[in-house]
């Protein structure tokens, strides 16, 4: 299972252990999403036109084309999104078995969609806010880990095992396109109706 940031990695470092998997976190990311960030910069300050990517494959490929990018990105954002109220009634399983008994992880997830279809009609300057603290809040496990990782007798020693096939989720999970599709929208280059640019930083999405 895939998501985008930290939650649902874990995979990396049971397959490629602490080593191999921080490796792993801090240079794929520079190597294959940062001249893909600077792409999405470039294109949007050049294009700052209401849809992204759409409208670029549009403008450069026709209506064809620009139809099938548009339907591709529909297509796969509605499996996407299936993808977090399933990861975090893993989690609360995990954490409480309870949630496994009957129906109960079911409306775990339909209170996950609730929440965040509340927040979204809430208005950006709500989406932003929440999810810049829900950055935060959902980090320092992780955080905590990669100070205390070190301190594990034989933690950074290589173990055994391949990072073959372990890398597939880093890319997916430092998505950097997501502001193309609003980048019409800002009045101000520093902020997005309010909310500075770094939450965007934030997000892993610059």
């Amino acid at each position: 299972m895939v998501s985008g940031g930290t939650y649902g990695t874990e995979e990396i470092i049971h397959g490629a252990g602490y080593g191999h998997g921080i490796l792993i976190l801090l240079f794929l990311p520079v190597l294959w999403c940062l001249p893909t960030a600077f792409m999405i910069g470039e294109l949007s300050s050049a294009l700052p036109q209401e849809g992204g990517y759409y409208a670029w494959v549009r403008r450069g490929m026709g209506n064809f084309w620009g139809f099938q990018e548009a339907w591709l990105s529909l297509a796969a954002s509605i499996f996407d999104m299936a993808i977090y109220p399933t990861l975090f009634v893993f989690y609360l399983k995990q954490m409480s078995p309870w949630f496994g008994v009957g129906n109960h992880g079911i409306y775990a997830g339909l209170f996950v969609v609730a929440t965040c279809a509340a927040l979204n009609l809430a208005g950006i300057r709500v989406v932003g806010i929440t999810s810049l603290w829900l950055f935060f809040l959902l980090s320092a496990p992780f955080a905590l880990i990669v100070v205390m990782a070190p301190f594990k007798m034989g933690a950074l020693i290589i173990p055994p095992r391949t990072i073959r096939n372990r890398s597939h989720a880093i890319p997916r999970n430092f998505p950097p396109s997501a502001p193309a599709t609003v980048a019409h929208e800002p009045s101000s280059p520093k902020t997005v109706e309010g909310i500075p640019v770094k939450y965007t930083a934030a997000n892993g999405s610059t």
